[in-house]
This record gives C-alpha cells, structure tokens and sequence, in this order.
C-alpha cells in the first residue's frame, strides 16, 4: 500500500508542476494524501521524504497557502479503542496572480458531518479597506527631495514641551512624505510596465531600419527612466515582503510580491473572541473589537 502511495504521489506532483500557469489566476484543492509539517498530523510525526517532495513540489512551482479557518484538522479516523487520529491532509493552494487579484481568500474547514474528511471552501470577500497606518519606506531616501522635505519641516517653530514639539513635526513630516509619495511613487508597478514597453518600442525601431542620433538618444533616456522605476518598484515590493536577506540587487520582483502577498494572507484575522467569548467576524467588527478591547486596558 505504500509503495502505491508513493508512486499515486509522485505522479501527483510531476502533474500540478505541468498544469502550472502563470498567466491566469487558478487555485486548486482537495485531498493531497501528505501534510505539510510533522505537527499537521496528531500524534505529531517526523518529517517525512514524502513531506519534504510536497513541500519543494509547492515552492518550486510558486503555490501560496492562505490562512486556514475553522477545524484545525481535516481528517480524523478512530478504530474500535485506539486513539483517535487526526491530520490536515486536504487544503486549498492559490497561485501569485489569484492572490494579487483577491488578497482576502481564505480556507474555511467546516464540520465533517458523517464523513471522516471535513469539507474545505475557498472564500474572500470585498469589504471597505480600513485606513492603514503609515509606513516609511526606504526608497523615498533616493535622491535629495527627502533631505530638503525633513529639513524644511524639522526648521519649522512649534510651542510648547520638546516632547510635544517632536511629536508635532513628526506629524507634519508624516503629511509631507504622503504627498511626496502620492505625487513621486503613485501606481510604481504600471509605471514600471509602461516604462519597459516604451524601452522595447524604441529598441525595436532601432533593430530595424530607423535608425538616428536622436532615437540613440531617446533610448539612453527610456533605459534610465526604466533602470530607476525597476529599482524603485523593488524596493517598495522587498520591504512590503519583509525578505531582507536577499540583496536589492537581485531584481526578484515577481518573488517578493509572492512573498508579502503570502504574508498579507497568514496575517490577516478573520475572526476574534470577545471578552464575553463571543466569536465576531467580518473585518469592520474585527477592528472595532480590537480598539475597544485595548482602550479599556489601557484605560
């Protein structure tokens, strides 16, 4: 029977790596017949060939894994007095670009009923965006724009305690910075797209016969324009993910959008508890309970 599993298993990964599509948006789920992690299995197991397949089998095709709801395990068995065996052995996996188009999926494990396995959902939902707070980005040091900005608003005269002064232009800095960043930095990634198919338009006007000083010039110009936005646009994507031990210098881009787009979903909280034990859930209620929740012990 092992060997069957194995060889079921194999064929299983040597499939999903030649379905892979990278120009739609696809998610597939179900039974995978292999967890994860030792601990996706209860008793707890070691970490199996087996495991370690399915796991290069997810990274190297760039699957993402939402944040799972709900039971904890998808599978649980229990013969006559043995103890009962639990597993999470079917879930959901989504690729970059439906985790791009729908950052709020989510597998939802509900009830087994009279089945051993539990029933598994995709879901995401369309809910207003609550105000983010602000982050400082590395790339708006470039150039001298942000000096003569903190300059400018560190000069100004504020009254009152230094503390209260500091707090003040920090603030003023804060607006200053997402005015920048509005006007400079806006829609980076289109941007950037736009700016490499001007490149390849000119570069293939000069493959041809066309074929001028001014075109040179027009290209040098296009290759700057693109060089500094792509560095940009990594910047911004690197931070947003959080990989910092791979150099700027890599031009993984379409890597770490994977990766902060797999972090968005593992962060996200789709329900909490109350202090009343009441579970809420949908977003808004979400964040209200959690302000109310800290204003009360701090207050």
């Amino acid at each position: 029977m092992a060997a069957i599993l194995k060889v079921l298993e194999n064929s299983l990964w040597r499939d999903l790596n030649s379905w892979v599509d990278e120009t739609n948006s696809w998610t597939i789920l179900g039974d995978f017949i292999v967890v994860r992690f030792g601990y996706e299995r209860s008793p707890k197991v070691d970490t199996s060939q087996t495991m370690i397949d399915f796991n290069d089998c997810i990274r190297d095709i760039g699957y993402i894994e939402p944040t799972n709801v709900g039971n904890a395990f998808t599978w649980s068995f229990m013969r006559g007095n043995e103890d009962m065996r639990k597993s999470r052995i079917d879930r959901g996996l989504i690729n970059e670009d439906w985790a791009l188009r729908f950052p709020k999926s989510r597998i939802q494990v509900l009830n087994p009923g009279i089945s051993d396995h539990c029933p598994i959902m995709l879901s995401w939902d369309n809910e207003d965006k609550i105000k983010r707070p602000f982050k400082f980005f590395h790339f708006w040091m470039v150039g001298d724009k942000f000096k003569i900005i903190l300059k400018e608003v560190w000069s100004k005269q504020v009254s009152g305690s230094k503390m209260f002064q500091i707090s003040e232009k920090l603030k003023m800095l804060k607006n200053r910075l997402q005015r920048f960043d509005k006007r400079k930095f806006s829609n980076i990634s289109t941007r950037v797209s736009e700016a490499r198919l001007i490149l390849a338009n000119l570069q293939k006007r000069m493959l041809g016969d066309e074929v001028s000083q001014s075109l040179v010039q027009e290209e040098k110009e296009a290759i700057t324009k693109f060089c500094v936005l792509s560095s940009l646009e990594e910047s911004y994507i690197k931070q947003k993910s959080r990989q910092n031990w791979l150099s700027l210098g890599d031009s993984n881009t379409s890597f770490f959008y994977r990766k902060f787009s797999a972090r968005n979903l593992r962060n996200r909280v789709h329900r909490i508890k109350t202090s009343d034990g009441v579970i809420v859930q949908g977003q808004q209620l979400v964040h209200d309970e959690a302000i109310w929740f800290y204003r009360s012990y701090w207050n």
